[in-house]
C-alpha cells in the first residue's frame, strides 16, 4: 500500500502586553522569549521526527498573536494534513480560527518550560465554552489537548497519519458486512465518512477459490511461503500496490 507523509503546521500562539498603571493586563505565561521558543520547538519536532515512527512532515514554526497574523499563514495551514498548535497565549478566537480549519492537536507546557496560559484556562474557557460539563464546540475535545509530554503527541500524529492513508483504500468484507445496532451500518458509514470501497465476496465464491488453490500443490507452495513472508516481516507489508 502506497502511503503519503503526515503534512503538520506547528503554530505558536502567543500574547502581547502593554503595561497598563492600576489595572490588570497580563495573563499567566506572560514574558514569554518568542524567538527562543520558537527555536525550541524546532529543535523538539527534530526528534520527535526521528522518533515517530512513521512519515511525518513538520512545516516551519510560525509565532503568531492575532487574527491577521493567523490569517497570513492560512494557505500554510490550508495545505496541510493537521495542526500542532502550541497554546501559549491568545484568546477564544485565536484557537477557533485554527481549529476550525483542520485536525488540530494542542500541546501546552506545565512544567516542561514557561508555563502556558491555557493550561490553565483550556478546558473551562474553549472546551466547555463556559456553559456545560461536555465538550460545547465542534473542534477540540478533551482528547486533542496534550500537556507537556510528546509521547502523547506522537500517538496522535500516528492515529492522523492512519486516518489519512485509509481515506479511500479498497476494502474486501467476506460474506458480507454485519453487525448488532449501529454495527449494522458500519458498511454505510465507512462509505461516508473514510470514503472505503468496501467490495463484498460471497462466502459461496470463496469457498470455490479455497477448493481451487488447495487442489494445486504450486498454489499451497505459493500460499505457505505467502504467509511465511507475513508473519516473519511483522504483520506489516508493503508491495508498493
Amino acid at each position: 500500500m502506497r502511503t503519503t507523509p503526515l503534512l503538520v503546521k506547528p503554530i505558536l500562539l502567543y500574547s502581547k502586553y502593554v503595561r497598563a498603571e492600576l489595572t490588570s493586563w497580563r495573563n499567566w505565561g506572560d514574558g514569554l522569549d518568542v524567538s527562543a521558543e520558537v527555536a525550541r520547538i524546532g529543535e523538539e519536532l527534530g526528534s520527535l521526527k526521528r522518533s515517530i515512527g512513521v512519515p511525518v512532515e513538520f512545516k516551519q514554526v510560525s509565532a503568531v498573536s492575532s487574527l491577521s497574523e493567523i490569517s497570513s499563514v492560512s494557505s500554510d495551514v490550508d495545505s496541510s494534513d493537521a495542526v500542532l498548535l502550541y497554546a501559549a497565549g491568545g484568546w477564544i478566537e485565536h484557537i477557533r480560527a485554527l481549529a476550525s480549519r483542520k485536525p488540530t492537536v494542542v500541546f501546552l507546557r506545565h512544567r516542561s518550560g514557561h508555563y502556558y496560559l491555557w493550561h490553565e484556562i483550556i478546558h473551562a474557557r474553549f472546551i466547555r465554552m463556559n456553559v456545560s460539563d461536555e465538550p460545547s464546540q465542534p473542534w477540540l475535545s478533551y482528547s486533542d489537548v496534550v500537556v507537556d509530554d510528546y509521547g502523547e503527541v506522537a500517538a496522535r500524529l500516528r492515529a492522523l497519519y492512519a486516518l489519512k492513508n485509509m481515506r479511500g483504500l479498497r476494502v474486501v468484507s467476506i460474506g458480507g458486512v454485519g453487525g448488532w445496532e449501529v454495527g449494522a451500518k458500519a458498511a454505510e458509514l465507512a462509505r461516508d465518512v473514510w470514503g472505503l470501497d468496501v467490495v463484498v465476496v460471497p462466502y459461496s465464491e470463496l469457498e470455490s477459490e479455497v477448493r481451487s488453490v488447495e487442489s494445486s500443490r504450486e498454489a499451497m507452495e505459493e500460499v505457505r511461503r505467502a504467509v511465511n513472508e507475513y508473519l516473519s516481516s511483522g504483520g506489516c507489508l508493503d508491495k508498493g500496490a
